[in-house]
């Protein structure tokens, strides 16, 4: 018996549609990481890799040789240890959600002075005059 999410008419074009956004993903991964790296050298700390500059006419664009290794051993890696991709969903989760919920600490009690309350009469008549409670975060 064959369990699918999607209707055997839309299959292909759902699957076109999941190998260019896991193209786009990764490609995203790679210059996120091209960049970092290269902030991290302007700042000295990271060891010195060679930058190659892929364009004369913009100067963000960087390739890094070491860096692409790096990053392709480790996706094998991952891929090879995981084995299904039930499992590498679940670690994805399980890295996430943690991720998400330090930044929600940090957003909302480290960053600055946390929520503010303000009521409406204090705020510019356009924006109501009835003084009712305005919460702004």
């Amino acid at each position: 018996m064959k369990v699918s999410c999607v209707a055997d008419s839309l299959y292909w074009p759902m699957f076109v549609i999941a190998v260019l956004a896991a193209i786009i993903a990764s490609q995203a991964m790679i210059s996120g990481t091209f960049s970092i790296i290269q902030q991290s050298l302007s700042l000295g700390c990271f060891p010195r890799v060679k930058i190659v500059h892929t364009s004369a006419k913009y100067e963000g664009q960087v390739y890094i040789p070491e860096v692409n290794y790096i990053l392709m051993i480790a996706c094998i890696a991952i891929t090879v240890g995981f084995k299904t991709t039930a499992k590498i969903g679940n670690a994805y989760g399980n890295s996430f959600l943690p991720a998400l919920n330090l930044f929600d600490f940090f957003f909302f009690f480290c960053g600055g002075q946390g929520p503010y309350i303000y009521y409406a009469s204090s705020l510019p008549t356009e924006l109501s005059s009835q003084g009712h409670l305005i919460y702004l975060i």
